[in-house]
């Protein structure tokens, strides 16, 4: 019985028009690497939720836990995924980009002789660098990636003229 099988699975592969013979197992190609995921939503609403208290707490402690909140949620949600060096950019981001864009805004009017101008222009630069931490960390830090291993897989396949071949597969 298995002679008969056998010849009439290279009977239906030699055919024309035929599709060639299913791979056996253990000889198959390495699946393709994982890809990355992103957890940006995370940090955005973590921000977003950050700047709401900072500005709609009304003073005090409820506004410093805002701002508690903007400079270190980002890195807390870097944590819990164990991403700790894009933890570190994280808290880096959040506090010197604001801080630089400040001191850009205020340095761009300081010599004006315009009581608002400064504040202003340094509110506007301040805006820019949380606007810039925020879209940064979302963006390009929050990714769970996962080290891709080399692979190795053995090879076995049917040509059209009907020869068979076989090798090495790496995927990496």
């Amino acid at each position: 019985m298995f002679a008969v099988t056998a010849s009439a699975a290279v009977a239906h592969a030699d055919a024309p028009g035929a599709s060639s013979p299913p791979q056996p197992p253990g000889l198959t190609p390495a699946e393709p690497a994982a890809t990355h995921q992103s957890y940006g939503l995370q940090i955005l609403a973590v921000d977003a939720l950050s700047l709401g208290v900072l500005f709609g707490g009304g003073g005090g402690a409820v506004t410093d836990l805002g701002a508690l909140g903007f400079a270190f949620g980002g890195a807390a949600i870097h944590l819990g995924h164990n991403r700790d060096a894009q933890a570190l950019g994280s808290v880096l981001l959040h506090v010197g980009l604001p801080v630089v864009g400040g001191y850009l805004g205020y340095r761009m009017n300081y010599p004006n002789d315009d009581d608002e101008g400064p504040f202003i222009s340094t509110f506007v630069g301040i805006a820019i660098g949380v606007v810039a931490a925020t879209t940064i960390d979302a963006t390009v830090l929050a990714h769970d990636e996962e080290p891709q291993p080399l692979r190795w897989s053995p090879t076995l396949s049917r040509t059209p003229r009907g020869t068979t071949t076989f090798g090495l597969a790496r995927s990496f």
